[in-house]
């Protein structure tokens, strides 16, 4: 969307000094959309942008590339008040937006049409509503930082969309309901902070899919059942603030083999069962009760109990000894 030249802020533009070249008429567009975004923004003390003044010495804003336009926009801790200006969205060459630590309010405005946009930090304001939902097929933003603000409702699963994705922070929100699988999807996700929330829910297995993650925060919200195994491997996190064990690998003869002292086990509501379990000569009991652990092979109807070992329905744990810590 590019701003005609009858605009208030269109006519400052062409007449005034902002642009200071022919070489810049393409930055006609930035420079109205940037004159009514100050009004909007309201700083303290006032921004100097202004078509009196070249946009190359405008504070915060960087511009770059061939044709020229505004890449980046830095006015981090600026006391900036008023809300997320909406004509910031439309400044199309935008790779960077940092406006975090300020007073803003009200809703996210729509960058669908920032198509090179690979930076937003809008942390630490009092912004509310829901996360924007569609970032275009073509986005390419890599970092969203929106934590310490007022966000509600649902983590949009149209974020697992977002192939450069690496970097999501949405703690210290109010969003709800679960965690959307989908977020498994980012191939390139390093860092998920979603602590301090009211989420619900299991933590997706689907996240511990991801290989290059080396950062997950999740405590302070509702969360339930047992923290992915796969996950061991993030290299920072706060789980013993979850409260939650980790969910046992996948059962399997290679996995109790090595275990000469256990003596019972319990299998619940397994829909296949080991095979060959009854061959191990130190197990004397076989507990068979509703949902736990999951075996592969056999069926469970195939599994002959053997003289000496007890089957029962009785929902016992396996005994914890040195030997079966997993």
């Amino acid at each position: 969307m590019e701003i005609g030249v009858f605009s208030k802020a269109g006519e400052e533009c062409l007449h005034g000094d902002a642009l200071t070249s022919l070489d810049e008429v393409y930055l006609f567009n930035d420079c109205a959309m940037l004159l009514d975004a100050k009004y909007v923004l309201a700083a303290e003390p006032a921004l100097n942008w202004s078509a009196d003044l070249p946009m190359t010495e405008w504070e915060g804003v960087s511009i770059g590339g061939s044709p020229p336009r505004v890449t980046r926009i830095r006015l981090f801790d600026r006391g900036l008040k008023g809300e997320v200006p909406a004509e910031l969205g439309h400044l199309w060459g935008l790779e960077a937006l940092d406006l975090g630590g300020n007073r803003l309010t009200g809703g996210m405005p729509h960058f669908g049409n920032s198509r090179d946009l690979k930076n937003l930090y809008l942390e630490s304001n009092r912004i509310s509503g829901e996360i924007q939902r569609s970032w275009g097929p073509e986005s390419k933003l890599e970092d969203l930082y929106l934590a310490e603000n007022k966000l509600s409702g649902e983590i949009p699963s149209e974020l697992g969309d977002m192939e450069d994705l690496s970097g999501l922070w949405l703690g210290h929100n109010r969003l709800v309901w679960e965690i959307p699988p989908a977020l498994g999807e980012l191939d390139n996700l390093e860092i998920l902070s979603l602590a301090h929330n009211r989420l619900t829910g299991e933590i997706p297995a689907e996240l511990a899919e991801r290989p290059d993650m080396d950062e997950l925060y999740l405590p302070g919200n509702y969360l339930s059942g047992c923290i992915p195994n796969g996950l061991r491997q993030v290299r920072d996190n706060d789980f013993d603030q979850l409260g939650l064990p980790f969910c046992l690998p996948p059962f399997s003869e290679a996995c109790i083999e090595p275990l000469p002292s256990v003596s019972a086990i319990t299998l619940r509501a397994a829909a296949t069962c080991l095979p060959g379990i009854t061959h191990y000569r130190w197990m004397s009991r076989l507990y068979w009760g509703s949902g736990f652990l999951q075996g592969t092979g056999a069926t469970c109807s195939s599994v002959k109990v053997k003289a000496g070992m007890v089957a029962t329905s009785e929902r016992l744990a396996i005994p914890r000894t040195s030997s079966t810590r997993w």
